[in-house]
């Protein structure tokens, strides 16, 4: 018998432990990095931007109907 309340006691433990972790509200940070806040960009604009150590170029191209990127790390290594 003390088995079975062992076995229901154990259960009971992970069973608010686990819908303990899953209720907590998960907060999430964003580092506010000047981004603009709802730009438009017409078909035939570039975009081009640098941001934490990478440059991002975005174009449209309409012969295959989708966009190309180009991804290139710019980060420059420290000679001491």
């Amino acid at each position: 018998m003390n088995l079975i309340y062992s076995i229901l006691a154990v259960s009971a433990i992970l069973l608010m432990v686990s819908l303990t972790g899953c209720s907590k509200k998960e907060e999430l940070s964003v580092r506010d990095e000047g981004e603009e806040a709802n730009v438009e960009f017409t078909l035939s604009d570039q975009y081009d931007k640098v941001r934490n150590g990478a440059r991002l170029i975005l174009n449209y191209d309409a012969h295959s109907n989708s966009f190309k990127s180009d991804l290139l790390i710019v980060t420059y290594p420290f000679f001491a």
